[in-house]
Order: structure tokens, then sequence, then C-alpha cells
């Protein structure tokens, strides 16, 4: 029988170098559903065939150029990219839909704790925390041909942050491996001398692993300036999520005329087949989207999660219409999300999921699912939250 404390415990036996992380900051209970999620073999495969061919397009220079306006100038890519989905039954088989693409995938360490705990002798996803970190290492030496010696990790206000908890894991897990490094408020970082310090400790980084959701650095100056001039290796970086996970690219991997440009008819079926219907709203189709609202899931074109983002048959107008007149919005056919029957305070309830793929330059590190009640992910209900995954 899986617990909370017991998790606790054996995650401190198993990694050693976590001990006092998991003693003094632990993880909230509504994090962790210690529920598994078994899928059909196929819906792996079905995932990397699309993942492989995004990274195809991603990887294409004329692709580059016409969303970045010139080829990529980072020499890298990013770290914990991440690719969520929802799981459709159609006839006999089961497929994936694409809910968006993230930089800044959050807990990929927690998941990995969960999964070892529940499934040590599983024979899938092994040795991640070790891919996880030869990703961090590969970027840096992408970057500056040369090993790191130290990482600053970095996100706005980081000690109030949920995710402050994941942070530290992170850190002692760089440490374990011999990689100096250091949280700190993205806000109290400053560049002079053609270098990033970090005022909390007077120390300047060349490698920064960026948690801020400020994606295209409109509000760090000091982070965008010492980007800008090729001073840090920054990963997640804002080249990266203009090429994959702002949610204007959604439109595109729909428009089949462009995507010849760069791919061939097979590979534009597979993008084709797991990303569904999306469209901008703003003035000139609020009224059609509005009149087809419950169809569609509104979401901010550029943000990350389920923030500010809205089921169309629950959202008011009102409430839409405010929305839209402070950022872009689209629009995006509404997928519903499967259920599982599972035990809730000793009575079986259904549940939501949705699956997140942890991937680094095109390859699968991790898979976990997000099981909740309600609109969206929200880990609010105890007994829900991460689940761990597992093919067959």
């Amino acid at each position: 029988m899986f617990s909370y404390s017991d998790y606790i415990s054996s995650t401190q036996r198993h990694f050693s170098f976590w001990k006092d992380v998991f003693e003094h900051r632990p993880p909230h209970p509504n994090l962790l559903s210690f529920k598994t999620v078994t899928l059909d073999i196929a819906i792996l495969k079905q995932a990397q065939e699309f993942i492989t061919t995004i990274y195809k397009l991603r990887n294409n220079v004329e692709y580059q150029k016409k969303i970045l306006g010139h080829p990529i100038i980072q020499p890298h890519y990013s770290v914990l990219m991440s690719f969520d989905f929802h799981l459709t039954s159609n006839l006999d088989s089961e497929e994936l839909k694409l809910i968006e693409i993230n930089t800044n995938a959050s807990h990929a360490f927690t998941n990995y704790s969960l999964l070892n705990y529940m499934h040590p002798n599983r024979n899938q996803f092994q040795h991640v925390l070790e891919k996880i970190y030869d990703s961090f290492i590969l970027e840096y030496e992408l970057f500056f041909n040369k090993k790191p010696e130290s990482i600053l990790i970095v996100d706005d206000n980081p000690l109030e942050q949920k995710a402050y908890f994941e942070f530290l894991l992170y850190k002692s897990y760089f440490e374990h491996r011999g990689l100096n490094s250091t949280i700190a408020d993205v806000q109290t970082l400053e560049y002079k001398n053609s270098k990033i310090f970090s005022k909390e400790t007077s120390k300047d980084f060349d490698f920064i692993y960026n948690r801020h959701t400020d994606f295209y650095l409109e509000h760090s100056p000091a982070l965008k300036e010492a980007y800008t001039h090729n001073r840090v290796c920054l990963t997640p970086h804002p080249e990266e999520y203009q090429l994959l996970a702002d949610k204007n690219r959604l439109l595109l991997l729909k428009d089949t005329a462009e995507l010849s440009h760069y791919l061939n008819s097979s590979e534009i079926e597979i993008i084709q087949s797991r990303v569904p219907e999306i469209r901008i709203v703003d003035a000139s189709n609020f009224e059609e989207s509005w009149a087809q609202r419950k169809k569609y899931f509104f979401k901010p074109a550029q943000s990350f999660g389920s923030k500010a983002a809205y089921k169309g048959e629950s959202v008011s107008r009102k409430k839409l219409l405010s929305a839209m007149s402070e950022q872009k919005y689209v629009a995006q056919h509404y997928i519903s999300a499967p259920e599982l029957e599972v035990s809730l305070d000793g009575h079986m309830q259904k549940a939501k999921y949705d699956l997140r793929f942890y991937v680094y330059n095109g390859e699968i590190q991790l898979v976990c699912a997000r099981m909740y009640q309600g609109q969206t992910t929200n880990f609010k209900t105890p007994g829900l939250g991460f689940a761990a995954v597992l093919f067959q």
C-alpha cells in the first residue's frame, strides 16, 4: 500500500543526495496521486513519432527563417521541454491529441522519484536523472565547447514559488554530480562588464537554468542583455520557445500549405493527426467563436499550463472579453480528457487525466499523468495529482 510518508522515507533512502530536501522542504501531498496509468506501448510510439517530426520541423532552416526571421542563433536546444496530450478513443484504437508544447516543464525529478518508489523493478524510464543531467551538460558544451563549473537556477521570487521544492532537488543533484549550483531571483540579476551577476551572491554566471515564465525576457533586462550578447548559455531560451511553444505555432501546425515548404506529405499527416483545430480569436471573429464556444477551449497565445485558460461552455462572455483585452487569445478545439475510476477517501470516483512527455532534443526522457477533477489540472484534490505512467 503506497503512502505519502512511505514515499518520503523511501526516496530519502534511495536518493541520499535528496535526503535533506525531503526532510525540510517535501513536496505538497496534493502533488502526488500514488496511482498508475497503464497504456499500450503504441501510445508511446505515437508520441515519439510526433515529437521526432516536430523536431525535424524545428531544425529546418527555412522554418527557422519563417518564424525567427533568421536561422536559429543559439547553438543548443532547451532542457525539459514537454509535450502535453489528451488520449482519445476512436473505434478500436486510442490516439493522442496535442494540448500544447511547453518550455519550463515542471516536476520531472518529482515524477521520477514517484515512479521509482511505485515501480522500482520497471524496465522503462531507467537512468532518468543521468539523462536529464547529461542534457544540461550538453547544452553548455554546445554553447561554450567546454564543461560547466556552475549553474544558476532563476525564477521570479523563487522562495515563494510552489516549485521551490523542485529547485532544491535540482540544486542538490547538480552538486551531487560536482556542478556548483545557486538559486536566485531573476530580478536580482545585473549585467555589467559583459558578465551577468546575481546580487544575492556577487558571483558571475555563464550557465542559467531559466524557470521564469517571461518567455521572451521582456521583463528581465539583465538576462535579456546577457542572452542577446551571447554571454550566457540560457536554457530554456527564447528562440526555442518561439519555434515550438508559442501557441501561435499551433496555428501553423494546422496549415497544410505552409508545412509543405518544410515537410513531406507523410510527415504533415503525422503532425496534423495529433493537433486539434485551432484559431486566433479577435474582434473580427469573436461573435462567430462565441456562438461556437462549447466546442472550444480558450487560452492565451503566450502563456503556460492552464493560466487564464477557459473551457468555452463554462466561461462568461464578459470574462472572456476582459481576458482578451489584456492579451492575445486562441481557441483550440476542445478535446475532453480521458477518465479513470479511482478510489478517493474510500469511494470510487471519476478523475480526468492528461499525459506529459518530458523531452530533450526530440528524445522522450520520462512520461507522467496529471490527474484532476474540474476544468483543468489544479493539484487541489487530495489523492489526485501526478501519477506514474507505464507502457505495455
